[in-house]
């Protein structure tokens, strides 16, 4: 049943919806209510690697070429969230509708331009799941190669964190931890 339900939101580039709903409220009347209906690359992510669990399948196929055509599309400007064939999302904006009760009438998602470190954490993990089960091919290792070297280049910068929250900028400190035990130190 949850395949079926991954496979359903899945488009045919590949890119998995995280929702197929907009402005439902995460908590009624907190303004908190987004339009999940894109691609996020951490959801995208975590469904691949969950089905690499039961091995190899098509849709960790589908999540591989995604996330490594969004990792080289973008490099080290790898956008958290796109459309499902990688495009820019469009900013939000209000919709002549009346919204959910509690929520509002929002549509589209100002994650686009945001940066979020993590995202390169969980595109390894989906790269490395994939390679235990010789699914990854030259263009995913490549899209790991950029994936790398984007948190080397990018670790000390203030991101807007996990959920992409104002009050989380600059606070990713589980990729941070990883970067700053990997990076080389100098004697200086």
């Amino acid at each position: 049943m949850a395949y079926a339900v991954l496979n359903g939101l899945t488009s045919t580039r590949g890119g998995m919806v995280a929702a197929a709903t907009t402005a439902l409220p995460e908590r009624a009347d907190t303004g908190r209510d987004y339009d999940y209906r894109y691609a996020w690359i951490r959801d995208q992510c975590y469904a691949g690697i969950a089905v690499a669990g039961y091995g190899p399948h098509p849709l960790l196929d589908r999540a591989v070429r995604f996330v490594a055509g969004r990792v080289l599309e973008d490099g080290a400007a790898l956008r958290p969230a796109c459309t499902v064939d990688g495009r820019t999302l469009p900013g939000e904006h209000t919709l002549p509708l009346i919204g959910y009760p509690g929520g509002g009438d929002r549509a589209g998602n100002r994650a686009g331009s945001q940066f979020q470190l993590d995202a390169f954490g969980e595109a390894l993990q989906l790269f490395a799941a994939a390679a235990r089960h010789d699914a990854l091919d030259e263009r995913a290792a490549e899209a790991a190669r950029l994936a790398v070297e984007a948190v080397t280049e990018r670790w000390t910068e203030p991101d807007a964190g996990l959920c992409g929250c104002a009050r989380n900028r600059g606070r990713n400190a589980r990729t941070r931890r990883a970067a700053r035990s990997r990076t080389p130190r100098t004697g200086a």
